[in-house]
């Protein structure tokens, strides 16, 4: 996917976060540095959108909260304006554990992240595309519609 004239992007992704049963709403952003066409490394920051919700979380259920990591991640171009990408990296998981009280209990811990995504080059610097991440230790899963910008 040429056209860049850096190496920096940045995407932006909506989407949906199925943990311990249940799915909410997601935003992840990720900022990322291409080292050459094949591979690039990312930051990124996942966090859920349920700011408000009815209720407390019964003992023992988890709601995912965020995730913070960084990932290596190998291109493979699939033609001019298509790709497929493959993330590997790390995250620091956090997510709330309800307690049978009012409060709900944090839990944070350190998860491998991998992803996969399929990306469609719209303009020379546009991207979009849909991508599924997965923090295995946490045993969560995300899902969703990208779209991100070469500068």
């Amino acid at each position: 996917m040429s056209g860049a004239s850096t190496p920096i992007r940045a995407d932006l992704q909506l989407g949906a976060v199925h943990d311990h049963g249940s799915n909410n709403p997601v935003a992840q952003a990720s900022i990322g540095f291409a080292i050459n066409e094949t591979w690039s490394v990312e930051a990124l920051a996942c966090i859920s959108l349920m700011f408000f919700r009815e209720g407390n979380l019964d003992s023992g259920s988890h709601l995912f909260d965020r995730a913070l990591g960084v990932r290596a991640v190998a291109t493979l171009p699939l033609g001019e304006r298509w790709n497929l990408a493959a993330g590997l990296g790390v995250a620091q998981f956090r997510d709330e554990v309800g307690n049978g009280t009012e409060w709900s209990a944090r839990q944070s811990r350190m998860s491998p992240l991998v992803s996969l995504s399929a990306n469609y080059l719209v303009g020379r610097r546009w991207t979009m595309g849909v991508e599924v991440s997965s923090f295995t230790q946490a045993h969560t899963a995300t899902v969703g519609l990208r779209a991100g910008r070469r500068f």
